[in-house]
C-alpha cells in the first residue's frame, strides 16, 4: 500500500460528492457506481473462522481509514475505503477489481446478507481487523500501568454496583480484556 497519488484522491473526491450528492437527493442513483459491503464482526464470525478471533477489536474497535494498491507497485488497481464499528465493518469500494472477492456482503436493495453460512471475504478484511487490534494493542501500551489500575478499579466497582449490566456486551467485552 502507498500515499494516495492526485488520480486516488480526485477519485475519492468524486466518491464524496456522490455521498454529499445522495444525502442532499435521497437517490441512490448517485452511488451505483460503487460496491458497499457489511460484514459483521460477532463472536459467531469468530468461531467460524470467517474473521479472526481478536474479540475486543471486533466487538469493540473503532477504526477508519482506506486501503489503496496500484497497477505498477501492487499489480492491480484497487482502492477501499472503510468504517469498523462495534460488531459491524462498512466497506466502499471506490475502486474495485476482481482480485477482491466479496460474497453475499454486498449492501443490495432486498437483499438479504450477511449470512454467516454463505459469506466469503477478501483477505483485506483479516489485515483491516489486525490493523485494529493492533492500533488498541499499540494505544494499551501508551497508558501507564497505574492508569490501567484505575480503569480496571472502574471496571470491578461498576459491576460491583451495578450486576445486572454484567450482560452487556461492553461490560462481558471489559471483563474478558482485563481478566476480571
Amino acid at each position: 500500500m502507498h500515499e494516495l497519488t492526485s488520480d486516488e484522491l480526485s477519485i475519492i473526491n468524486v466518491f464524496l460528492k456522490s455521498c454529499e450528492d445522495y444525502f442532499n437527493g435521497n437517490s441512490l442513483e448517485v452511488l451505483e457506481n460503487y460496491k458497499f459491503h457489511i460484514v459483521p464482526t460477532t463472536e459467531e464470525m469468530e468461531e467460524r473462522g470467517i474473521i479472526p478471533k481478536v474479540t475486543f477489536a471486533n466487538q469493540r474497535g473503532t477504526d477508519y481509514s482506506y486501503r489503496a494498491f496500484c497497477k505498477e507497485q501492487e499489480g492491480h488497481d484497487y482502492l477501499l475505503f472503510y468504517v469498523k464499528i462495534p460488531f459491524l465493518l462498512f466497506a466502499v469500494e471506490i475502486i474495485s477489481n476482481e482480485k477482491h472477492q466479496w460474497q453475499n456482503t454486498e449492501l443490495i436493495e432486498n437483499k438479504i446478507v450477511c449470512n454467516p453460512d454463505t459469506i466469503e471475504i477478501p483477505n483485506i478484511v483479516e489485515e483491516i481487523i489486525l490493523t485494529t487490534h493492533e492500533n488498541k494493542e499499540n494505544a494499551k501500551k501508551l497508558i501507564s500501568a497505574n492508569q490501567q489500575k484505575k480503569i480496571k478499579e472502574r471496571v470491578e466497582k461498576e459491576i460491583k454496583n451495578n450486576p445486572n449490566k454484567i450482560k452487556s456486551g461492553s461490560i462481558i467485552a471489559m471483563r474478558k480484556q482485563h481478566d476480571i
